[in-house]
C-alpha cells in the first residue's frame, strides 16, 4: 500500500527541510494550481506515461517552474520532458557501475 498525502507531504519535508504542498495531478487544470519560477515541482509516475501528469507538468513548465521526475520507466515521456532524470533503474546501473569501479582499483592495485 503507498503513502496517502499527509504521510507523504511529511516525508518529504523531512528529506528536502522545506515547505510541500501535494497535488493530484488530475486536479492541477481543475484547480488551476499556481506555480512560480521558484517552484520545484516533482512528477511521480510508475509508467512515466501517465496523460494526466503530463499535462500537469506541460501546465508547470509554461509557469517556468523547475520540474523533476521520480519514475520507474527511463526514457517515458516524463522522464524527457523534465530537467533531471531520477529513476530505480538509473540509480541501480550508477551503483553497479561504482562497485565495478571500486573492485578494478582494488585488484590494480
Amino acid at each position: 500500500m503507498g503513502l496517502v498525502e499527509p504521510e507523504m507531504r511529511q516525508l518529504m519535508e523531512e528529506l528536502t527541510e522545506l515547505p510541500v504542498t501535494l497535488e493530484l495531478a488530475s486536479d492541477v487544470l481543475d484547480r488551476q494550481c499556481p506555480f512560480f519560477r521558484d517552484d520545484t515541482c516533482i512528477f511521480i509516475s510508475q509508467s512515466g506515461e501517465t496523460a494526466d501528469t503530463l499535462t500537469a507538468m506541460q501546465y508547470a513548465k509554461e509557469r517556468g517552474a523547475l520540474c523533476l521526475e521520480i519514475v520507474n520507466t527511463v526514457g517515458s515521456a516524463i522522464s524527457r520532458g523534465t530537467q533531471r532524470l531520477r529513476s530505480s533503474t538509473s540509480i541501480q546501473e550508477k551503483h553497479k557501475l561504482q562497485k565495478q569501479g571500486r573492485e578494478q582499483h582494488s585488484y590494480s592495485n
